[in-house]
């Protein structure tokens, strides 16, 4: 679907497509669960194949996919380049999806904040929704630590009072 942007246009201009999308995902899902069913037992079979059969495997099929994006062997790189931080991510136990969002939308919100900048300058940042966006943002940031800070000091008062 080359040239359809995620954002208010999907159910503007292109809302026909948007639906067909919608609809084609129900009913493949459907499918596929049928399909499924019919083939449970030798699906199951698969799981039992050794890492050392499927990664190469996948690797050339991964490797196919990026090349045919473009036809660039680029891609390859890139996609070398991020399964690297992946691993990385993997080995030092930071979460993954932050890092899949700010690719696929990171494009999209540079624009959008360039569009904003340029019709209100910084004052939009003031906005009460924007303000509201924030503060959301800040508690589901900072809550976890400020209860895992507060358990630990409980803990430590509770082995002061047994001492």
């Amino acid at each position: 679907i080359t040239g359809l942007n995620p954002g208010p246009d999907m159910l503007t201009t292109n809302l026909n497509v948007t639906f067909s999308m919608v609809w084609i995902t129900v009913v493949s899902n459907l499918i596929a669960v049928a399909v499924s069913f019919l083939l449970l037992r030798q699906l199951i079979r698969l799981t039992f194949i050794a890492g050392t059969w499927l990664v190469p495997f996948l690797l050339v099929l991964l490797a196919l996919g990026a090349y045919t994006a473009s036809n660039s062997f680029n891609d390859i790189f890139v996609m070398m380049a991020a399964s690297v931080i992946g691993v990385a991510a993997i080995h030092w136990d930071w979460p993954r999806v932050p890092f899949l969002l700010a690719v696929v939308l990171g494009g999209l919100a540079e624009r959008y904040l360039f569009l904003s900048y340029s019709l209100h300058g910084w004052s939009w940042l003031a906005t009460p929704s924007v303000l509201a966006l924030v503060a959301v943002l800040l508690l589901v940031a900072f809550l976890p630590s400020y209860r895992a800070y507060r358990k630990r000091r409980r803990a430590e008062a509770d082995q002061e009072v047994k001492a």
